[in-house]
């Protein structure tokens, strides 16, 4: 609800209006093999179908307030649009629905470990290492029929010696942090700027490290008083009778997705969450974005002695931005509407490993 579906509405909002789209996204074994169950699919609609009636209890149990009413309107209309789109836009297979979108183009998907492990945990345990690059990759060609060029290493736990296995295995590259590459024995010409390849050819790219700290720091991009406040939900605030629509017979509470409030704290009129609001705000955290990643590129480009490109690859991690940042789909969004009229392409890992086997080692 948060992330998957959003996703694949956002590929084709943007289709549709035509605006380049470019992302590297990385779906694992089991998450791949969850949403093909069938069992899950139907607990899922289930879920929804209690979403909705918990909505019109709370439009009962609210009807005094008019900001908080026209909140659960929204969400209502959210939630029956998600089930909408879940069984007749991509008939409740959303694995299928981003293969579509790969061989458009608009998607380039990543194979990774069979579970999220770290890996230089079992950096003495090569088979271990083996066994969990094989069967993300069979669980890959199970769900998309191909082999990946690119492998993501799980919480991008890197130690030399890695990449034998992965190159092994067909990949052609993978994402570093930014310190693994800038903290290595023979450090870069052009730093983060320009990928790199190990001995045996396996092409690293490394990630933008100032990243996190512009969405989560403590000025972060999150924190915009707009934007929902996640840590409000009436799943944790009303009295479990409020609830019993939605919660299950044992008490245990969890979010319901019935969020009222921004991120202000004054309890006044303007702590009320607007969607439109939140959505203004995205639209300008996203040209901010974008305009620091054109002022870092040009001041690379001018003190890197790459001759045909310099390249950022920004990481983000989908669980932290579900549970912490409601409008991220709607950011990313307005990040490729607004990068068309920007001086800066937006493209796929695989579209910059033209030059492979001439790159820096």
């Amino acid at each position: 609800s948060e992330t998957y579906i959003p996703l694949l509405n956002m590929f084709d909002n943007l289709e549709k209006d035509d605006i380049p789209c470019k992302m590297g996204l990385v779906l694992p074994p089991l998450l791949c093999t969850l949403l093909e169950d069938s069992e899950i699919q139907d607990m899922y609609l289930d879920y929804l179908e209690k979403q909705i009636l918990l909505g019109q209890s709370e439009i009962e149990r609210c009807k005094e307030d008019s900001f908080i009413i026209e909140n659960i309107h929204c969400k209502i209309k959210e939630v029956e649009l998600l089930k909408l789109d879940f069984v007749e836009k991509y008939n409740k297979n959303l694995i299928k629905a981003f293969a579509d979108y790969m061989n458009k183009g608009y998607v380039e998907l990543l194979a990774t470990c069979g579970t999220d492990i770290f890996i230089p945990h079992f950096s003495d345990m090569k088979e271990v290492i083996s066994a969990q690059i094989e069967t993300g990759l069979h669980a890959y060609r199970e769900a998309f029929g191909e082999i990946p060029d690119g492998f993501w290493l799980p919480e991008l736990g890197y130690r030399p010696g890695i990449e034998k296995i992965i190159k092994a295995y067909g990949f052609t590259y993978t994402i570093l942090d930014s310190r693994s590459v800038l903290l290595s024995d023979n450090i870069p010409t052009n730093g983060i700027f320009y990928p790199v390849r190990t001995e045996n050819f396996l092409v690293l790219f490394a990630n933008d490290f100032s990243v996190e700290n512009e969405l989560y720091g403590e000025d972060g991009i999150v924190h915009s008083l707009p934007y929902r406040n996640e840590n409000r939900d009436i799943g944790f605030e009303l009295p479990m009778e409020n609830l019993k629509l939605f919660l299950d017979e044992k008490g245990i509470r969890y979010s319901t997705g019935y969020k009222y409030w921004n991120r202000c704290f004054n309890n006044q009129n303007n702590s009320y969450y607007s969607i439109e609001a939140a959505k203004e705000q995205a639209m300008q955290d996203a040209k901010m974005f974008l305009k620091r990643r054109v002022e870092k590129l040009n001041k690379a480009a001018e003190l890197t002695t790459s001759e045909d490109f310099v390249t950022l690859v920004c990481t983000f991690d989908a669980g932290k931005l579900k549970d912490n940042w409601h409008e991220a789909i709607y950011w990313f969004e307005c990040l490729f509407r607004t990068a068309k009229t920007e001086p800066i392409n937006i493209a796929t890992c695989n579209e910059m490993l033209s030059r492979q086997y001439q790159l820096e080692k």
